[in-house]
């Protein structure tokens, strides 16, 4: 794969909502690439939306130390914090190992 179709791959990632059961559809033709993320990015992050992050990433729910870890980056980055979670967990050894 090359690097924007791995860029427009974690974008996909990053920008979807996970409250919604709907997979990242992707299309490939001859001439281009889409990539069809469902959702729209939330206003805010509770520890609920954090929790099933985790889940649809990772396939486990985040232990005490990590949510402390993601609550303290949401609240210190705001929306920005909720995009450092989704990268920080999609670029992570354990997401890549479940691939």
């Amino acid at each position: 794969m090359t690097k924007s179709a791995d860029l427009l791959l974690v974008n996909a990632l990053v920008h979807r909502d996970y409250l919604v059961s709907a997979p990242i559809r992707i299309f490939v033709f001859d001439d281009r690439i889409e990539i069809i993320s469902p959702g729209h990015l939330p206003n805010n992050l509770t520890v609920e939306k954090i929790r099933r992050i985790y889940i649809a990433i990772l396939s486990r729910p985040p232990d005490g130390e990590e949510m402390k870890i993601m609550t303290d980056e949401v609240k210190a980055a705001g929306e920005d914090g909720y995009r450092n979670i989704v990268s920080a967990l999609v670029m992570s050894s354990e997401f890549l190992f479940l691939q």
